[in-house]
């Protein structure tokens, strides 16, 4: 049995955040990094994506990029983030989601979603946990149809302390057909 103590002396209260006006994910396109001269890099993917600058988001699947990065400028399908520039041209099936991984035990304070015009589609909002035990202890905590009830704005605050290991990640989507401008922000805690 792995445990450890939380002693909220040598905790970090930090948060995530995104927007955009597509869905929370999308795939990147099988076209080659792009180096902006200013010490960002631009990916292309594979239709719209939808995600506004000064997202958060995660990258998987990239031999030089995968990680946490914030998106510096949008141009359609394509993003730029902040990093040195190596080359790379991704497979077409790397992603890009929003994803809270900050690789230290953390525990979930909140979640406040806003959308400017409750959706027509019935689709679920979710905030799955990506289990660093494998994927027979992946759950979702969070889920909700936002049109279900037309929701604009949705704060979860979890009834119990939500607690998670330096290996778990927690994945947030959303399909978003409907096309509404949403913003997400996260607030946790973590380890220093």
């Amino acid at each position: 049995m792995n445990a450890s103590n939380w002693n909220e002396r040598f905790v970090v209260e930090e948060r995530i955040f995104a927007s955009g006006s597509g869905a929370m994910n999308a795939v990147i396109d099988a076209a080659a990094v792009a180096d902006n001269g200013d010490g960002t890099v631009e990916l292309t993917c594979t239709a719209p994506h939808g995600f506004a600058s000064g997202s958060h988001v995660y990258l998987t699947g990239l031999t030089n990029y995968s990680g946490e990065h914030v998106i510096t400028a949008v141009s359609g399908a394509k993003f730029s983030i902040l990093a040195d520039y190596v080359a790379e041209t991704p497979a077409g099936t790397e992603t890009v989601t929003i994803r809270l991984h900050p690789e230290a035990r953390f525990k979930l304070d909140e979640v406040r979603l806003t959308v400017n015009t409750a959706p027509t589609t019935s689709e679920n909002f979710t905030v799955t946990l990506d289990s660093g035990l494998g994927a027979a202890f992946d759950l979702c905590p969070c889920s909700l149809d936002l049109s279900g009830s037309s929701v604009t704005d949705y704060l979860w605050q979890p009834d119990r302390v939500e607690s998670y290991e330096s290996d778990d990640a927690l994945v947030f989507g959303w399909a978003n057909t409907d096309g509404r401008t949403w913003g997400l922000e996260v607030k946790y805690r973590r380890r220093k």
